[in-house]
């Protein structure tokens, strides 16, 4: 996960924490957000191809004091979203689901829905309100109108809405993250719905936000000098654990 994506998401989380959230993270890499949420209290599963597990095992362990401390826990999973989800995590109740820059080609569209479709939409069947159902965080970088659009349209042939969260106004630098990176950024909340109860963008608002991607996607107030459709000073690719975001040739990695 990239260094934008852990601190866009770490900063909500902390803002709206609840007493020890049971949360699960797809597209893991490293397991930077997962572990920071559990380094705070909550117990998370960390998902990602099965060659990865070792490296999140690792980075667990080497944070393990901290976790612990907190009363969190962390544990991880293989998830391959061309496949079925496992047992473990389909009879598991999380709170939330987590995410970060996990679709940059239209080849990772598909999966991507479908392993959301999976994790989601049968926790929302069990009698849990809406209010109540488990949705998704995912910090996005918009990148291309058309795979913007794309992807939205799929989450909702599936069952699936989605809607923009406010973030914290970035004022200058954070650590080592650039204000033209982190001012692009787009927090997501992903849930089972329609537009019309989960507080999606209307579709008036799409026409005017030049839309019909399901967001604003204009850039936020701040000077960022580029455009969300430039490719021009966004993180970088073929990061680990990005799940199926392609390997620049609009293949899925593997």
């Amino acid at each position: 996960m990239p260094s934008w994506a852990l601190g866009a998401l770490s900063g909500v989380l902390a803002a709206s924490w609840q007493p020890r959230p049971r949360i699960l993270e797809l597209g893991s890499g490293t397991g930077a957000a997962g572990l920071a949420a559990a380094a705070v209290g909550a117990e998370v599963v960390l998902t990602d191809h099965s060659n990865l597990l070792n490296l999140i095992q690792l980075n667990a362990q080497m944070n393990a004091h901290f976790i612990q401390s907190a009363g969190g826990s962390a544990s991880s999973c293989a998830f391959d979203w061309e496949e079925k989800p496992a047992d473990e995590l389909l009879q598991r109740h999380f709170d939330l689901v987590i995410g970060a820059d996990l679709v940059y080609s239209f080849a990772a569209v598909e999966p991507f829905t479908v392993a959301l479709q999976a994790v989601l939409l049968p926790q929302a069947a069990e009698g849990r309100t809406q209010a109540l159902a488990p949705a998704m965080l995912y910090a996005h970088y918009p990148r291309f109108p058309d795979l913007d659009t794309a992807m939205t349209t799929a989450l909702a042939a599936r069952g699936l809405v989605l809607q923009e969260r406010a973030l914290p106004p970035w004022k200058g630098d954070v650590g080592s993250i650039p204000e033209d990176v982190l001012c692009h950024v787009k927090l997501l909340e992903i849930r089972p719905g329609t537009p019309s109860t989960s507080g999606a963008v209307s579709e008036g608002q799409q026409d005017q936000h030049g839309g019909g991607h399901g967001w604003d996607y204009h850039p936020m107030d701040c000077d960022c000098g580029q455009e969300h459709g430039q490719q021009d000073a966004q993180p970088g690719h073929g990061e680990p654990g990005h799940g199926y975001g392609g390997d620049g040739h609009g293949q899925p990695t593997a």
